[in-house]
């Protein structure tokens, strides 16, 4: 009996999506509509390492065939900054751990019209360890910024996946 009741509450609910218009971006019907919106998109050079490593992430999930010719539209990201904060401070006044913080702002412009469709300041938090070795901890706070600048990536990438089928 209590299955059937969690079968009944299950269709319930799920009616209730289709009824309230949810549709998944990434559906097998839309999935070559977006890639081909996706495909469209121009993007514009980031300075610096953080830039250049996010560019490369955007370019890898952007482009699932190659890169366009004549965009519609140019993605520019600007104002990437990572700060750091520390956390879990020991007795003798020594902190254990740091937050990381990476910030960017990003512009989805229209190459037709040169207007701004999308604007959206993002931002990714991750954490590390400070350890007593120096190269230890270069290594943990690049591995904090890499995840941050996936994250904006994938943060990046679904704003315009929302923007794009919206219209």
């Amino acid at each position: 009996m209590w299955l059937f009741k969690r079968f009944i509450l299950i269709c319930v609910v799920m009616t209730g999506l289709t009824a309230c218009g949810f549709k998944p971006i990434y559906s097998n019907l839309d999935s070559t509509k977006s890639n081909i919106q996706l495909n469209n998109i121009e993007i514009a050079n980031i300075p610096n390492w953080d830039g250049q490593f996010l560019r490369n992430q955007l370019i890898d999930s952007l482009y699932k065939k190659s890169r366009p010719i004549n965009a519609r539209y140019l993605l520019k990201v600007e104002s990437i900054t990572n700060k750091t904060q520390e956390l879990g401070i020991d007795q003798d006044a020594v902190a254990t751990r740091e937050q990381l913080t990476t910030t960017a702002i990003f512009h989805l412009i229209d190459n037709q019209t040169g207007k701004k469709l999308l604007s959206r300041k993002l931002r990714s938090i991750n954490g590390y360890n400070i350890l007593d070795n120096q190269l230890s901890n270069r290594s943990t706070y690049q591995n904090a910024q890499k995840k941050g600048l996936i994250n904006i990536s994938e943060q990046i990438e679904t704003n315009i996946l929302l923007f794009l089928n919206r219209k």
